[in-house]
């Protein structure tokens, strides 16, 4: 057995304002031998999820397998933390909600819960399987968070800023379309932030 470091380091930037591609390279301790080596475009913040992700993989003996497991566990935290965004992030903005009105008020919890179960339904098309644990798990990490906290996507329609909606309903839209599965939670959330953002350009205009 030996222990796998992990080391990631910023590379360039993404398309989209709010991303940049990193390298992620993970090698083992007493050979330096490379197990995982990829760039992957992350929302800014979450270089995180891949360290978290790379970590799961310590003391695995071969190589291959380490990078198997590695690669596929990073991909599914990332579509783990996509179905986060796109149910939290959205819903937060749309009802101007607090965390704390998630953490106090079920009704609350279920707009975020119907966007995200779309994300479900589209996610095995992309080899990633979700479930309903994984909403669970959220839930769990959102009861944490500061109650008069609001996330970045409600702070943005706070400042008059555009969001970050098509990334998140748009592509589920999007994906959804490709794959052959409805997501009208996500085309409602699209038209209805993009209404907000509109609203608050008139408001800053006037």
């Amino acid at each position: 057995m030996c222990a796998i470091h992990v080391h990631l380091s910023r590379i360039g930037s993404g398309v989209q304002a709010g991303q940049g591609l990193r390298h992620v390279l993970v090698h083992r301790a007493d050979t330096a031998e490379v197990v995982l080596d990829v760039a992957l475009v992350f929302p800014a913040g979450d270089v995180l999820i891949a360290e978290f992700a790379c970590r799961e993989i310590i003391d695995e003996e071969a190589a291959g397998p380490a990078k198997q497991k590695a690669t596929g566990q990073i991909m599914r935290m990332m579509w783990w933390k996509y179905m986060v965004n796109v149910g939290f992030n959205q819903a937060g903005a749309i009802l101007n909600a607090p965390y704390g009105h998630f953490q106090k008020y079920p009704p609350c919890l279920e707009v975020a819960f119907s966007a995200m179960r779309e994300v479900i339904a589209i996610a095995p098309f992309s080899g990633i399987d979700l479930t309903e644990r994984d909403i669970e798990k959220s839930v769990q990490m959102l009861m944490g968070f500061n109650p008069e906290g609001r996330n970045s996507m409600l702070q943005d329609l706070d400042a008059g800023r555009k969001t970050e909606v098509e990334m998140f309903a748009g592509k589920v839209c999007r994906l959804g379309e490709a794959a052959g599965v409805p997501t009208p939670v996500n085309r409602l959330f699209l038209d209805m932030l993009k209404t907000l953002e509109w609203q608050k350009g008139v408001a800053r205009e006037g």
